[in-house]
């Protein structure tokens, strides 16, 4: 026989105003449930009815009428097995009345509106998801939480540490580090990797912050010591440029000399040979 709930109508009212209520045009089902659930943990709310009634007070217009079909159907299956019974039977039949859980109203839901997915589908999806080059983990650990909250219970027990560990073989810090540690829950595999990635990214920029001091350094003394290629060639020293000074001025001269008439058999100059003396 159920517990019957210590919270009237007003107070189960009020106790919910928080929960945005689930409608046609706010047809979001797994945060509506995701809600309630939390709601009654926090509560600690075991009464079939009590979780019925919250059901029905946080939903508005056709969601709450397939809601309430629920609730008929049950109630029609209990009058049609009591019509030869007493009362006595039937007042019992009432207190041992079972509304409907919240899984069958969710699974009702998505069926009705024709959004549940299929679980080995997304199942399959799953272990084949691989995380992308040069995408962060924490990135990736978003879209492999969102599918696999998707997962009903029976299928997310098989998903273990080590589909995901294949499922991020491309960030081989992170893959390595986990290959040591498969005996861990899969939230706790989430954490190690991400903490593995955000190192691995501190320490690269690190480095790549020395390569670059370097580097600038290295321009720095270039740019006031600069590389002398061929030295010997381009360098000409003080005495051979002195001794080519020299030459040209003596080749000058000659030339000079060569100008002047100068006579082949007296040798003196201001005639040639043919006119001779």
């Amino acid at each position: 026989m159920s517990t019957k709930t210590t919270l009237g109508f007003k107070e189960l009212k009020k106790e919910l105003r928080d929960i945005v209520k689930l409608s046609k045009d706010n047809l979001d089902i797994k945060s509506w449930a995701t809600e309630l659930k939390l709601w009654i943990k926090i509560q600690g709310i075991k009464d079939p009815e009590t979780i019925f009634n919250a059901c029905l007070l946080t939903s508005s217009g056709e969601v709450q009428r397939v809601i309430e079909d629920l609730g008929d159907k049950d109630d029609d299956e209990s009058d049609d097995s009591s019509d030869e019974e007493s009362e006595d039977e039937e007042e019992e039949d009432d207190d041992d009345y079972k509304f409907p859980s919240l899984e069958k109203i969710i699974s009702s839901l998505e069926n009705f509106y024709g959004i549940k997915e299929d679980q080995n589908l997304l199942l399959k999806e799953l272990r084949a998801m691989r995380i992308k080059r040069n995408e962060k983990i924490k990135d990736f650990n978003v879209r492999y939480r969102t599918l696999y909250t998707k997962l009903d219970k029976k299928r997310r027990k098989r998903i273990g540490v080590l589909d995901y560990i294949d499922s991020i073989q491309n960030n081989y810090e992170a893959w390595k580090k986990l290959s040591l540690k498969d005996d861990i829950s899969i939230n706790k595999a989430f954490k190690i990797a991400e903490k593995v990635d955000r190192l691995s990214v501190k320490n690269n920029s690190s480095t790549y912050n020395i390569n670059n001091s370097q580097h600038n350094q290295n321009n720095t003394t270039s740019r006031f010591y600069p590389k002398r290629r061929n030295e010997t060639f381009q360098t000409i020293p003080t005495n051979n440029k002195s001794k080519s000074q020299d030459n040209i001025e003596e080749l000058t001269q000659k030339m000079k000399n060569l100008s002047i008439k100068t006579c082949f058999f007296c040798k003196e100059k201001g005639h040639y040979s043919n006119f001779c003396p």
